[in-house]
This record gives structure tokens, C-alpha cells and sequence, in this order.
């Protein structure tokens, strides 16, 4: 039998939960926090700025609703609409007074609903734009994303998302001008105290990055991916802003898809997940085509439940080549195992970023003139090192950054990366949000959100990042370096002799060894090398 107690218990969270969808503004249902007992409405970004008054319908539960020490009817009005306010108000619910408020925000907002852990359960995912009054409905496939971010205690997670029809099948839906999937992901930078260095990465490598190599054939191919900012609320709770973003899957890369008939292997698919020496290009080792992981790495097409055996040989291969082939068949054969061209832009890339992008776990900052190897494992990684060492690539590289630094790599034009798009989500009052949800939590090591601190850190830390690659990593060609090694010596001397004597040398060498440039090679820029040398 029920108590009185238990009975005013189930009362009060009956009109707690009726309370999340007892009104409508304007025809839109706003997403309910019920810890905050606040709802989130999102309306277009012109309303900003000017007062609103909204059309107001409650549900009968509802008896009575004042703000502003005004009963509310049929309309309720706000003197002006900002992102960065709460409008309060007070309503009776089954004779229960209690206190609510309104914010607003011009982005879409997203509601995940189900028990999410870090398998795929099966709930459902909601979202409202600010331009319709209509809340668009999926049944989806839902689980925290990432690895280290899946800690059951963090407040804050990313999600993947994969969105099924009534019947529970795959079914593929479309934001905007963006991808058509069923695959999406929910990235809310959640150990990122920037909170948006993930989207702006990504952005950058879409723009610096290099096409595939079978791009001619395949011009859609993505080796990134697009995504739009979201207000997130997990269950009956907000959670934030985060990047809804494609997937960087087969279909991303337009990689060719198994022929089941031939039993046919084309494009194939992994991903590094653990720090081994294999990932690292630093040794081979026997594999097991029956196996979904591989000496730290995870096969991400074909899908084992779909092909198997798998089949690693071709990676394999790749590793194996790296680390067993001399300087010789490295150098002529590296091409055929390898797209060089994006690698050369992906390590200009990563160091630009640092790798681990300026600032570690809780807070701890890397000093922006720190040598990219000094702070990962890129002094391991074989392929890179032995790159790295091959004058030409080395060169090739040099030259990739410097074209770069005209427009994409200009300090003020990363800087904008951040800036524009801080200055959407304070506008919105995200970051107002934000800050209020999760500054101090226990996976930011306490320490607080303050976005225009990380934001003057991270344009100073651009601003010297640059200047150090400029004048370290990337320095541009020295007059008499021949061999290119960055230094003028007799190592120049040396390759001047032998490129007169008629040995076979790179276009590469080649090209650097007219000193004088009078536009010849001749015993005049051996003299040239050594007064170079002399000088010094």
C-alpha cells in the first residue's frame, strides 16, 4: 500500500515530467533541464536584440504562470531577447508552485534520449531548428564516443550516433548541405577547456590538406569531415554545445566498397587505436586475418561481422616495407605504399598543432616553441623519421609550409578560426551555458571555463607557434645547402663534385646546386660553397 509520503513523491515527479512539454512558444516546444528547471528555446538570431512577445499555450495540468509580477494568459513577453539571460517565472502545477525559467539560443538544439554507456543502446534522437516549429523525430542507435573521455564520471561526454527507421533498420539522414547517413558523431571537446579546438583542426586540415591521390576519379572524396554547432540535452538534462559532425568513414573517403561476388578486397580502412610499434611503423609482425584488431590497430572497412576473414596484408606490408627496405628502395619505392603528397601536408599540419594541440589534459600548457618530437611519439614514428631524413621530402616540405604561410598559416587568419567562432557561440549564449554547466567539473581537474582567457592564450600561442616554425622547423633554404640538410658544409662540397663528376643525383639536388645561380653547375659554385663556408 502507498504512503501519503510516497504518494506526494509520485506527484511531484508526475508534474516535474509533464512539466518538461506543458507549454509551447510561438509553436515551439523548448527542451526542459529538469535539475535547472530551465527550458532552452531556439528561435532565429534576428529576434536578438529587440523585445518578443511570444503566444503562450499551457497545458491544463498548469494552472497558473507569472512573470515579471504579471499573470501570463495567452502571451508571455520578454523585454528583449539575449543568450546570455534566464527569464524567470513561476507557475502552479497540480497545486505545486514552482520556479522555472527561459533561454534562448539561435542554434539548432538536439535531445538524446536512452541509457547511454559505452555500448550501443537503442533510443531516440530529437532536434529543433530555430526556423520551424516542428521537432524532427529518430529512432537511433546511441553510445559515448571516443576513449578516454568514456569515464562514466565525466559530466560530459561525445556520442555516436546512428539513426535507424521505425522499423530499427540503417537509415540515412541529411543536415543541410552536408553528407546523406545514418552515421553521425557529437563532439563536445569535453577534456578541451577551448572546447572547439577538435572542429577548428578540422576545418584547417580541409582547407591546407591535399587530395587523395585517386581524387581525379573521385572528387567528393573527404579526408575530413563537416559538421554544425548543436545545444545538447542528454535525457531531461542540458549538456552543452557540440560539434554535430559527419564520420570519417568509406563513405567520407569514397573508398571503393568489397566485391562480394569475386570475393574482392579494394578500399580498406583502419585506424590506429593504441600506441604500438606497429602503429608507430617501427616494426612487422605476423597477423590474423580472422581478428577485428591488429597489433593496435582497428579495422574500420569492411566490417568483420560483414567480410571475414579480413584481410591486413596490405598494411602489413606497408609496415614491413618502412622498416625493413635500406635508404636506396625506401626512397624510390616509399611512393607506391604511401600518399606522399598527403603526408607532406599532414606533417606541416600536426606541426602546426603541436600534435597534442597546445595544452594537455587539466590544463597543463606546452610552451609553443617546443619541437614537435620533444612532445609526442613522432620521434618514433619510422615512416616520418625516415621522411624526414630523405633531403628531397624534407624539401618538398619546407616549401609546402611556406606556400601555406601566404594565406592559411598567416597567425591572424588561425587566430580567426577561434574568434569567429566564439563570437557565434557568445552571441547565442552558448558559452554562457556552457560555463554555467560545466566550469569546475571533476574531468577539467576543477578548474574553471573562462573562454576569454583561452582565448587570448591561444592567439598569443599561434602567434609564437608560427614564429618558432618560421625560424626553426621551417626554415626556408639556406643559399649553398646542396645536399639539403639544412646546414652549408663540406657535405655540399662533396655533392658539387659529384654531380660535376656525372654521378646520378635527385632533381632535387640538382636544382639547389647552381650557388651562383648564373644557370649552370659548374666548378664556380664549388668556389661559391666554400666562401659561403669561409663566412661563417
Amino acid at each position: 500500500m502507498m504512503t501519503r509520503r510516497g504518494l506526494y513523491l509520485l506527484l511531484a515527479l508526475c508534474c516535474a515530467q509533464m512539466m518538461c512539454a506543458q507549454f509551447t512558444l510561438d509553436g515551439k516546444r523548448p527542451f526542459y533541464d529538469n535539475v535547472e528547471r530551465i527550458f532552452l528555446l531556439p528561435v532565429p538570431e534576428d529576434y536578438y536584440g529587440k523585445p518578443y512577445t511570444a503566444r503562450f499555450v499551457r497545458d491544463d495540468s498548469v494552472a497558473q504562470v507569472v512573470k515579471d509580477g504579471r499573470q501570463i494568459y495567452d502571451t508571455m513577453p520578454f523585454k528583449v531577447v539575449k543568450g546570455d539571460t534566464t527569464y524567470t517565472f513561476a507557475y502552479r502545477c497540480n497545486g505545486i508552485i514552482r520556479f522555472g525559467g527561459v533561454r534562448f539560443t539561435f542554434l539548432p538544439v538536439m535531445k538524446l534520449t536512452g541509457k547511454i554507456k559505452n555500448e550501443y543502446v537503442v533510443g531516440k534522437a530529437f532536434m529543433e531548428v530555430p526556423e520551424d516549429t516542428i521537432i524532427r523525430e529518430w529512432n537511433a542507435k546511441l553510445k559515448w564516443a571516443g576513449g578516454s573521455t568514456t569515464m562514466s564520471w565525466f559530466h560530459k561526454h561525445n556520442y555516436h550516433i546512428k539513426f535507424l527507421d521505425d522499423t530499427l533498420e540503417k537509415m540515412d539522414v541529411s543536415f543541410d548541405s552536408l553528407r546523406n547517413d545514418n552515421h553521425w558523431r557529437l563532439d563536445g571537446g569535453v577534456i578541451d577547456f577551448c572546447r572547439v579546438r577538435n572542429k577548428v583542426s578540422n576545418g584547417l586540415w580541409a582547407d591546407m590538406g591535399t587530395k587523395p591521390y585517386y581524387a581525379e576519379v573521385q572528387p567528393n572524396a573527404r579526408s575530413y569531415t563537416r559538421g554544425f554547432i548543436v545545444e545538447l540535452f542528454v535525457n531531461e538534462r542540458y549538456m552543452g554545445f557540440c560539434d554535430m559532425a559527419e564520420y570519417l568513414d568509406r563513405k567520407q573517403m569514397k573508398l571503393k566498397k568489397y566485391d562480394e561476388e569475386a570475393s574482392e578486397f579494394h578500399g580498406m580502412m583502419w585506424k590506429a587505436k593504441d600506441e604500438t610499434w606497429q602503429t608507430l611503423f617501427a616494426a612487422d609482425t605476423t597477423y590474423d586475418n580472422e581478428q577485428e584488431e591488429w597489433a593496435g590497430y582497428e579495422l574500420e572497412y569492411p566490417n568483420m561481422e560483414d567480410v571475414n576473414p579480413t584481410d591486413y596484408h596490405i598494411l602489413s606490408d606497408a609496415i614491413a616495407f618502412v622498416e625493413n627496405s635500406d635508404d636506396a628502395e625506401f626512397r624510390e619505392h616509399v611512393g607506391e605504399y604511401f600518399d606522399l603528397p598527403v603526408l607532406r601536408d599532414y606533417y606541416v599540419f600536426i606541426n602546426v598543432l603541436l600534435a597534442v594541440e597546445g595544452e594537455y589534459y587539466h590544463g597543463t600548457k606546452v610552451a609553443p616553441d617546443r619541437d614537435l618530437k620533444d612532445v609526442s611519439l613522432l620521434s618514433q614514428n619510422r615512416l616520418f623519421m625516415r621522411l624526414m631524413e630523405w633531403p628531397e621530402f624534407r624539401h618538398q616540405v619546407v616549401d609546402r609550409y611556406w606556400e601555406l604561410r601566404k594565406d592559411i598559416l598567416v597567425p591572424d587568419s588561425l587566430i580567426s578560426r577561434f574568434t569567429d567562432l566564439y563570437d557565434v557561440l557568445r552571441h547565442s549564449g552558448a558559452l554562457y551555458r556552457e560555463t554555467l554547466r560545466f566550469s569546475g567539473c571533476s574531468e577539467l581537474g576543477g578548474y574553471p571555463l573562462d573562454f576569454d582567457v583561452e582565448l587570448a592564450y591561444v592567439s598569443d600561442w599561434l602567434e609564437r607557434r608560427i614564429a618558432y616554425l618560421d625560424e626553426h622547423a621551417f626554415k626556408k633554404s639556406v643559399r649553398g645547402d646542396v645536399d639539403g640538410d639544412g646546414e652549408v658544409g663540406i657535405s655540399d662540397v662533396n655533392a658539387l663534385l659529384d654531380i660535376l663528376l656525372g654521378a646520378e643525383v635527385s632533381d632535387f639536388m640538382r636544382s639547389r646546386a647552381d650557388v651562383n645561380e648564373d644557370g649552370e653547375v659548374t666548378v664556380s659554385d664549388i668556389n661559391a660553397v666554400i666562401n659561403i663556408i669561409l663566412s661563417i
